[in-house]
């Protein structure tokens, strides 16, 4: 059976705080290929560690064993964000990541949010059937395109990933009202 919970309510040992990070390094690594080329790290593991203690996490777990994650986070009173979702792909196809994203709705509900935003980044010009399904993917949870923005419009403190891109990439925004 499969459990989603906050990061809190989870044995954080450094065992699993690894899994966690190697969940979302290899989740990465093989969506943004196309973006940062091989054995790109998207997010470094110090930094991780550093969003894991600090930020909002919620942990898909089967038994014991991590499976996946997703972070949510404030953008101002009422909209929050939610990034860093990644599930086993051995565990592909089995609801997980429509399940975490529920989970980071609901945690924003409960916190006076009106709206969910959803940032994707992608190749500016050529098409990723990767990026394409999972906006698809985005929709069907009733995310809503809002606009197409540069990278360095979400990066801002970031501009020196922008020199490790073997394409120009953007960010499609998606939003989501969040009903009571």
């Amino acid at each position: 059976m499969i459990q989603i919970l906050p990061q809190g309510a989870v044995d954080l040992s450094e065992i699993n705080k690894n899994r966690i990070f190697d969940l979302m390094v290899r989740a990465y690594a093989i969506t943004e290929e196309d973006i940062w080329g091989e054995n790109y790290v998207r997010v470094p593991r110090e930094e991780f560690l550093r969003l894991l203690e600090n930020e909002t996490f919620f942990i898909a777990l089967e038994g014991d064993q991590l499976i996946g994650s997703i972070q949510v986070y404030r953008k101002s009173d009422t909209l929050f964000g939610l990034g860093l979702l990644n599930i086993d792909f051995e565990h592909k196809g089995r609801n997980i990541g429509s399940l975490l994203v529920s989970a980071a709705e609901d945690y924003a509900r409960q916190n006076g949010g009106k709206c969910m935003q959803i940032e994707i980044l992608r190749p500016e010009i050529s098409d990723s059937a990767y990026k394409k399904w999972l906006e698809e993917w985005y929709e069907k949870l009733n995310y809503r395109f809002i606009e197409t923005v540069p990278f360095e419009a979400i990066e801002t403190e970031q501009s020196h990933k922008k020199k490790k891109m073997k394409t120009n990439a953007v960010f499609d925004i998606f939003h989501k009202t969040l009903s009571p």
